[in-house]
């Protein structure tokens, strides 16, 4: 991933843990390549594309967050994403326009584990699989990140979740009550995203009656509250995440902007 010898617009970005996304990949379209590995990101601008600082540098960027924003609903992992810093080459020299840091991380661990049989072929392959999945939930929240307003606010409230471990319980409910709000009721989400009727009550016995310090009505039970537990906590980060994908899918299968 250079750009030593070319010319044109570059956008680069750098971002951790190195390791977020698994494996390099690279994005095509008609206005930009990008290329994701190892810590840095680099978008090649398209000659067509003109100067990418009217606005499309902040349109790559934002599709950038998305993705990872997308990949954090599988792996709850935090990501320190650096503003996009632009590059120009030209035959006459380099003009670099550099930018600062956002964002902070916290580190998670994922196991993976390899099933084969007594031949040794592999029957199931839990990394390529997360992996998979992280690249299809990723590019659906690039998808439809930009344009609706509520995978966007979704989204940012999973991130919160994410780096405020204080307030977790209150910025994941946030995800299921914008979800109500969007369809009219908790019946017609239910509905919409066939989404389990028993995690959708788990969430909100969580976030709202169990008395947890992490909750949203701490003031109630203020003599009572209690941490939640790991097992708590992982099954509401778990029925969120999935009330999210199962919208993004949604959208997707109904083209909804």
């Amino acid at each position: 991933m250079k750009i030593e010898g070319k010319t044109g617009w570059f956008i680069q970005w750098s971002y951790t843990p190195a390791n977020y996304f698994e494996k390099p990949f690279t994005i095509h379209n008609e206005l930009y390549e990008l290329t994701i590995e190892d810590g840095k990101a680099i978008a090649e601008i398209a000659e067509h594309a003109g100067d990418p600082r009217h606005g499309l540098k902040e349109k790559v960027h934002n599709q950038l967050k998305a993705r990872f924003a997308g990949v954090q609903l599988i792996s709850h992992q935090a990501f320190q994403l650096s503003e996009p810093s632009l590059t120009k080459i030209s035959q006459n020299g380099t003009t670099v326009y550099p930018e600062t840091l956002e964002l902070t991380m916290t580190m998670s661990c994922e196991m993976d584990f390899v099933h084969k049989d007594k031949d040794g072929n592999i029957l199931a392959d839990s990394k390529s699989e997360r992996i998979n999945n992280k690249q299809l939930i990723a590019e659906l929240a690039e998808k439809h990140c930009e344009t609706n307003l509520v995978v966007k606010g979704m989204l940012a409230s999973y991130t919160a979740a994410v780096n405020d471990p204080s307030n977790e319980l209150v910025h994941l409910f946030e995800v299921r009550d914008s979800l109500s709000k969007e369809f009219g009721g908790k019946n017609a989400a239910i509905a919409a995203l066939n989404i389990p009727s028993k995690e959708w009550q788990e969430l909100g016995r969580l976030a709202n009656y169990a008395p947890l310090k992490q909750g949203r009505h701490r003031g109630n039970k203020i003599s009572q509250l209690r941490d939640a537990t790991k097992a708590e906590l992982e099954s509401a980060r778990k029925y969120t995440s999935n009330m999210l994908i199962s919208y993004l899918q949604y959208l997707n299968m109904n083209k909804k902007q």
